[in-house]
């Protein structure tokens, strides 16, 4: 029993066991750092996330190091996510602007924002704080 209490103690002075940081990077495919502006919680906040699987594994609030709450992580996308938000806009309907990261070329920037509605040559209606980008950059992969 004493055994089991020593390597109990050994494992959280020794590991660390800190609730608000990432303890094994190793599990994750990579990480990138995005910030999401729109009209929304969290607006310009960068949040670093851990993709496994083409699906965001964890994700830290990067200024305090806490955790995102699980049910925040929908509005970011991975990499494989950036590329189907640049698909799914009609760019009749919407300004898409995109650039890319010169290393990975992965969408550094995407920045999508409603078109004004135009009848015969009058405009009809603007949708205000419809527009939304994406920002990404520190792409990190994990062996």
């Amino acid at each position: 029993m004493k055994i089991i209490i020593i390597i109990i103690l050994y494992c959280l002075i020794f590991t660390g066991c800190n609730e608000n940081t990432v303890n094994n990077e190793k599990q994750f495919d990579y990480s990138i750092d995005q910030k999401l502006s729109c009209f929304c919680p969290r607006a310009g906040v960068p949040v670093k996330l851990f993709v496994s699987a083409d699906t965001i594994a964890d994700a830290i609030i990067i200024p305090d190091k806490s955790r995102l709450p699980r049910n925040e992580w929908n509005r970011y996308r991975t990499i494989k996510g950036l590329f189907d938000e640049i698909a799914k806009w009609d760019t009749s309907k919407y300004t898409v602007n995109v650039s890319f990261d010169p290393e990975y070329q992965y969408p550094a920037y995407i920045y999508v924002n409603p078109k004004p509605i135009i009848i015969n040559d009058t405009i009809i209606h603007v949708i205000a704080d419809g527009d939304f980008s994406y920002s990404t950059s520190n792409y990190v992969e994990f062996e």
